[in-house]
């Protein structure tokens, strides 16, 4: 069973959300503007289509909504610890070789 859905004839969304439709689902969409879902999975023809139904408004879902901002981890207080450990080793070292002396 085969459904079509017209994106631009479509009054459910705005222009900005066909937009959005239109490049993530850029492989689907024909030259007519058109979504089509196949479906062959079932044997009954209603199955089918509540199927390819079901397939287009998952996809629509998708596109529309809006990707969330990852938020960086903070880091634990013991791998502060640790940098703040290793960074006074570091002076420590640097303490160590004393000053450059002026061979002349």
């Amino acid at each position: 069973m085969e459904v079509r859905w017209s994106i631009g004839n479509s009054r459910s969304l705005s222009n900005e959300q066909k937009t959005v439709l239109r490049e993530y689902a850029k492989s689907r969409v024909t030259k007519a503007d058109e979504l089509i879902f196949t479906c062959q999975s079932e044997r009954s023809q209603l199955q089918n289509t509540n199927e390819a139904l079901n397939r287009l408004n998952e996809l629509v879902r998708e596109a529309l909504t809006p990707e969330t901002q990852r938020i960086p981890t903070k880091k634990t207080k013991g791998r502060k610890a640790k940098e703040r450990r290793l960074n006074e080793v570091g002076k420590d070292k640097k303490k160590a070789r004393g000053k450059v002396k002026d061979w002349d």
